[in-house]
């Protein structure tokens, strides 16, 4: 006689029983009343042997209902006759289910982000916390990661860049690409499809500074000489002249970065490190006339933090105005930029056929993107050393009209080259 709901509800558990009592539906399917619930379970024969009996449990009465209780005996049934064990066939679901939890976007980028975040400074941490929050999990954090395909991957990044993004599309994709070669590297996923998205993607338009040639450094030096304003500002200004390196990195130059007896700045690529961009760190060589200069600014900031503090509060780094603002003042605005010191240094040094690779390392480029992957923050020092210097020298000759002879520095120069 087949059971009934109010038959089921009715049923009390008996504490004298050696066993639960059991309802029985009919073909093997019953209801087991135990102490604080009640069951179903379906008892049968194990494919392929007619005497080894087992069972396969349902759920719990009444979130499954005796309707779904009686589906799933159907289901039970259908598979025994295709030779399928239901027990088994149920815990092979509850391993691939685990198994698709754990091998999801999200579940593999988060094991990826807490191995690798260690080494990052805070700043990039966040950076790319933010980014996998904001764009990349609601997209893909739920879904294996083998079934995801170069097709979405490109789709989802195509959506940032029309933004537009460009950039940020990018550097998605290149983090995006580093979770797949994770779990490629803990054998969850065969492919990469980000690996060949780069050729598809928008290339960055190359930002391109104001900045003067050889020939109008004469003129620009003598009005630069002439400028009144304080000590810091005009020291600032010839630092990054005779450096190269990024206006940001005057500003944030500290004492403690500055080694005196070797003539050397230290610039750290934690500090440097913005916007997903892992700089590496890099030792700049400095001319006499670079050490001359932060002799005499230590005179009015050495005790403080930063060599160019602020003038309202030395705890903090200069305005990034203060370059601009003198540059204009001397009459140069849109002829000149911070920036554009890094390009005239460049040029110049390239066409005297200095080793390419020292001037590329002077300007901390060894994050940039077509560089021949320089890992030593020391390296060619000695070679940049006297490139410095002698740059520094031929600065000082054109600011005082002299005639500059261009002499040869050994290894500094670009064999073949004059």
């Amino acid at each position: 006689m087949k059971l009934t709901d109010v038959q089921i509800r009715n049923a009390k558990y008996d504490p004298d029983r050696r066993t639960p009592a059991r309802l029985s539906d009919g073909n093997g399917l019953s209801v087991e009343i135990k102490k604080n619930k009640k069951v179903w379970r379906y008892d049968y024969l194990k494919p392929g042997n007619k005497t080894s009996k087992t069972k396969i449990i349902f759920g719990e009465y009444p979130t499954i209902s005796l309707a779904e209780a009686r589906r799933r005996l159907a289901e039970a049934k259908e598979q025994l006759a295709n030779g399928i064990n239901p027990a088994e066939e149920k815990q092979r679901q509850k391993r691939e289910l685990k198994a698709s939890i754990e091998n999801t976007f999200g579940a593999i980028a988060w094991a990826w982000f807490n191995l690798k975040s260690s080494d990052w400074s805070d700043d990039y941490r966040d950076y790319i916390d933010r980014m996998f929050k904001r764009d990349v999990m609601p997209a893909f954090e739920n879904r294996p990661i083998t079934e995801i395909t170069s097709t979405d991957v490109l789709t989802f990044l195509k959506e940032i860049e029309d933004r537009p993004a460009p950039e940020l599309a990018k550097k998605t994709r290149q983090r995006m690409s580093e979770v797949f070669r994770y779990a490629k590297a803990v054998k969850v996923a065969t492919e990469d499809p980000t690996s060949d998205l780069s050729p598809l993607m928008k290339k960055r338009e190359s930002k391109h500074y104001p900045h003067l040639l050889e020939r109008d450094l004469p003129a620009f030096l003598k009005a630069a000489s002439n400028y009144g304003g304080e000590l810091l500002t005009t020291a600032s200004f010839r630092m990054l002249m005779l450096t190269g390196v990024r206006t940001i990195d005057i500003r944030k130059m500290e004492w403690s970065e500055i080694n005196f007896d070797d003539e050397t700045w230290f610039l750290s690529g934690e500090k440097r490190s913005k916007k997903g961009e892992r700089k590496r760190s890099v030792t700049i060589a400095l001319s006499k006339q670079s050490i001359d200069i932060l002799k005499e600014v230590h005179k009015l900031s050495g005790k403080y933090k930063y060599v160019f503090p602020n003038r309202n509060d030395p705890n903090k780094i200069r305005s990034e105005n203060t370059i601009t603002k003198m540059i204009a003042e001397i009459g140069y605005k849109g002829r000149m930029t911070g920036h554009g010191f890094r390009h005239t240094l460049s040029t110049i040094l390239n066409e005297r056929g200095y080793n390419s690779d020292y001037i590329e390392m002077q300007l901390a480029h060894v994050d940039g993107n077509n560089i021949r992957g320089i890992y030593n923050h020391a390296a060619y020092l000695e070679g940049r050393r006297e490139m410095m210097q002698w740059y520094a020298d031929h600065i000082d000759s054109l600011e005082h009209d002299e005639n500059v002879v261009y002499a040869a520095f050994g290894n500094g120069k670009q064999s073949g080259n004059k």
